[in-house]
């Protein structure tokens, strides 16, 4: 027989300073009190136990105390949830019949404690193999010769899954997805150069604890312009190769300021958003999809997310996009309106003058004065027609004149207007404007049982400024009334334009099934 082993050391770092954050609720702060004590730093007797926990699993030297309490702040102190996010995290998938490691059982390995008996008759693995493969575990015997091993504990770190699994024909999800996108060579990829261009965002600086502050002008984005011009594959690898740049870049400082400089802080501009071409379906399908990528392998990255100079209408878009991010993403996120005296004096408090531009409140300017900044923060911009493909497709757009109604809404009258969701998750999307006047505008929903719901309360819109543009996300099949209410007017009628569309649920699987393939996006 031959064991394979781990000696685990439970002492604690003497220089860790775990870092406080943000819980939810009364219950929240109580258990957080069992692991943290804010007051002194020292660690509570449920850290104690929650590393014993998971001892198989954190066996690195970098598996210290603040690593732990990331995982706990990120299921709101709750040990069960911070062990299962942990360890699904690490899962990892045995390959059965291959001349490489296999479980007798032929099933998933999970877990360092759902380990498995193996064998070797057919040379799946020897000890030198796997101790050549780089499982830094101890064997309790040496000998080759011995015909079974009785159990061998995987290693689960990043390092372990890009070296020592594929060494062994094992791959991991997020490895797959990985190797699909070629995220390892993706720092040699030269993008194309409309997406140099105009590809909004930048390293403004560090905040006062070190970690990369990134700035996203987010308004510059110009989705049309650069769907029409390249393949969603470009602008999705682009994407990949910046959080994988930014990413790099917390990893050195972490090195050089501690752990808490090992994340990301993220400024994203709002400033003159447009939600209409992300009513435009494949706008909408990259950016969600982009989201649920984010969430899937790059968990924990995100030191905080100011929002800011978001407008009204942001407010719409938001209640789509949060559907898509777990609470532990929201509750890092913080967002303001289009009023500088909210958020500069915050920012401030993170993040020294010399390392924010002057447009966000620091002092940092480029050479030539704009305080903006755009020899570091990339503006983005309206991408030009010259850059679009020859066989740029408008099909599918929501923003083509073919695609308006215009009808008459009389005086001391409503139009109503009933579109049928067969589907949860649906969008009911909708871009109107009236000439010369205002209108009251809302949506009702009539489930199976007959009973209206208020969706959108019926307000008075100034439709005859600036064209309304929205998109609610419909959780249940029903009938949703679009209500044109005119019956405040005694005098006028008024000429409407409009467009509306119910779309079916947006498959964002494309960037984690890893039946995925890269070259048919």
């Amino acid at each position: 027989m031959m064991w394979f082993s781990y000696t685990i050391d439970l002492t604690l770092p003497r220089d860790s300073t775990p870092a406080t954050d943000h819980v939810n609720g009364k219950a929240g702060e109580k258990r957080k009190r069992q692991f943290l004590d804010v007051t002194t730093g020292t660690l509570g007797i449920g850290t104690f136990k929650f590393r014993r926990s998971v001892a198989d699993c954190c066996t690195k030297p970098y598996h210290d105390d603040y690593y732990l309490l990331r995982w706990l702040r990120a299921r709101n102190f709750n040990p069960e949830a911070a062990e299962k996010m942990l360890r699904e995290g690490a899962a990892i998938l045995a390959n059965s019949g291959r001349r490489d490691l296999d479980f007798r059982t032929s099933k998933k390995v999970n877990y360092m404690k759902d380990s498995r008996s193996l064998t070797f008759g057919d040379k799946l693995l020897s000890p030198r193999v796997a101790l050549r493969a780089g499982f830094f575990v101890t064997p309790t015997r040496t000998s080759e010769r011995q015909g079974r091993i009785q159990k061998i504990s995987i290693r689960t770190d990043t390092w372990f899954e890009l070296y020592c699994l594929p060494k062994l024909g094992v791959i991991s999800r997020s490895m797959k997805w990985r190797e699909k996108w070629e995220v390892e060579t993706l720092n040699t990829w030269e993008p194309p150069e409309v997406i140099k261009k105009y590809y909004p965002s930048g390293l403004a600086g560090f905040d006062k604890e070190g970690a990369p502050v990134v700035v996203i002008p987010f308004a510059g984005l110009d989705m049309w312009g650069m769907l029409h011009s390249l393949n969603k594959a470009d602008f999705i690898r682009m994407t990949i190769k910046m959080i994988e740049t930014y990413q790099g870049i917390a990893w050195e400082q972490s090195k050089k300021c501690g752990q808490a400089a090992g994340t990301v802080s993220a400024i994203i501009d709002m400033e003159n958003f447009n939600l209409r071409q992300y009513a435009w379906r494949p706008a909408g399908e990259v950016v969600l999809s982009l989201i649920q990528m984010y969430e899937a392998n790059y968990p924990e990255i995100l030191k905080t997310c100011y929002i800011i100079n978001a407008p009204k209408i942001f407010a719409i878009a938001f209640s789509v996009v949060k559907n898509f991010l777990n609470e532990y993403t929201l509750n890092k996120i913080k967002i303001f309106k289009n009023d500088p005296r909210k958020y500069q004096h915050l920012l401030l408090q993170i993040i020294d003058d010399n390392q924010l531009p002057k447009h966000y409140g620091g002092t940092m300017t480029d050479p030539d004065g704009d305080p903006t900044c755009p020899s570091k923060i990339h503006p983005g911009g309206k991408v030009p027609k010259s850059f679009y493909l020859k066989n740029a497709d408008d099909k599918g757009s929501s923003l083509t004149p073919d695609s308006f109604c215009t009808i008459v809404v009389k005086k001391g009258e409503k139009l109503k207007l009933p579109y049928i969701v067969a589907q949860e998750g649906s969008f009911l999307k909708w871009d109107f404007k009236t000439e010369g006047h205002d209108i009251k505008f809302g949506v009702l929903c009539k489930n199976a049982d007959e009973k209206d719901t208020v969706v959108i309360p019926i307000h008075r819109v100034t439709s005859h400024t600036v064209d309304e543009v929205g998109v609610i996300t419909c959780p249940e099949p029903a009938t949703y009334m679009v209500v044109f209410d005119n019956s405040y007017s005694y005098l006028r009628n008024k000429k409407l334009h409009y467009s509306i569309q119910v779309t079916p649920p947006i498959k964002i699987s494309m960037l984690s099934d890893e039946e995925v393939v890269v070259k048919d996006i």
